[in-house]
């Protein structure tokens, strides 16, 4: 994908250099792996899944910022034309993107830098040389497999009555009708 800073266009490629720095990838296995493990774990009640989802919200702009500098090395970095040699080189590009391009959905926010670059890294292959394609798979269909029914949680539900607690209860009505 490429775009324009100044005079100059850039261009954005996630095959080698991407796949093999680790930011870029821990990035996306936070985003993707949390997503799915949000979808999946029935276990956590909703107030601690949305406190992780917050969470991941705020590392939001760092993420971004590690997927996009290893997104500019294919071609920017050591082995390119050598005009990124850093994560503050990339953050400054980034930032003039922003104020020269105000409308363009990357720089509409993090999130949206965060999308556009999920496309690229799909049509580049990322996710299947990373093995992020074929893990999120396995784990899909291991899932699937089980086969066993979500549990939902039971502390929102009225208990039922023990059968003491049934009798109990009768005979005190029984004992409210009688006296009156």
């Amino acid at each position: 994908m490429n775009f324009k800073v100044g005079d100059k266009e850039y261009t954005l490629e996630y095959t080698f250099e991407a796949a093999e720095n680790q930011k870029c990838v821990d990035a996306m296995t936070d985003i993707f792996g949390g997503a799915m493990m949000t979808k999946i774990d029935e276990s956590k009640s909703e107030a601690l899944q949305i406190r992780d989802f917050l969470m991941t919200m705020s590392d939001l702009p760092r993420m971004a910022m590690d997927m996009f500098y290893a997104g500019l090395l294919e071609n920017h970095g050591e082995d390119g034309d050598g005009e990124i040699m850093s994560r503050l080189d990339a953050k400054r590009l980034y930032k003039e993107f922003c104020k020269e391009n105000p409308d363009d959905v990357m720089a509409s926010s993090y999130y949206g830098l965060i999308t556009v670059i999920s496309e690229q890294m799909e049509k580049d292959g990322f996710f299947k040389r990373t093995g992020l394609a074929d893990i999120l798979e396995s784990m899909g269909r291991a899932i699937q497999e089980t086969g066993k029914p979500v549990k939902k949680p039971t502390d929102r539900k009225k208990k039922q009555p023990t059968k003491k607690q049934k009798e109990a209860a009768e005979k005190k009505v029984e004992n409210h009708s009688t006296s009156e």
